[in-house]
């Protein structure tokens, strides 16, 4: 006998929630993992400024200065993409 499941609106939502703050933190981790360190303030900066549930949005970061040029390169380094490889690696492990 085959049973249907029913999941109310609420319970989508929590559990959506619930992913969306274990993979902003997964990002969090990751991008800590993989910036490159000189002094170790970078790493340390780096955490998940805004969570927008409505919108199933984060904000991930720093409020350090120099973090986006880290992140996209200047005229004299290139880009070392911790935040977007930090990205890229949970893709690609959500995908298997």
């Amino acid at each position: 006998m085959k049973e249907d499941i029913f999941i109310d609106n609420e319970k989508i939502n929590m559990i959506l929630n619930n992913f969306l703050d274990k993979c902003s933190e997964t990002i969090v981790t990751e991008a800590k993992r993989i910036v490159p360190v000189k002094i170790g303030a970078l790493r340390s900066s780096i955490e998940v400024k805004n969570t927008d549930y409505e919108n199933k949005k984060v904000t991930v970061g720093s409020d350090l200065k120099y973090a986006k040029f880290i992140e996209m390169g200047t005229i004299k380094i290139s880009p070392r993409a911790y935040l977007r490889g930090a990205l890229d690696n949970l893709t690609n492990l959500l995908r298997g």
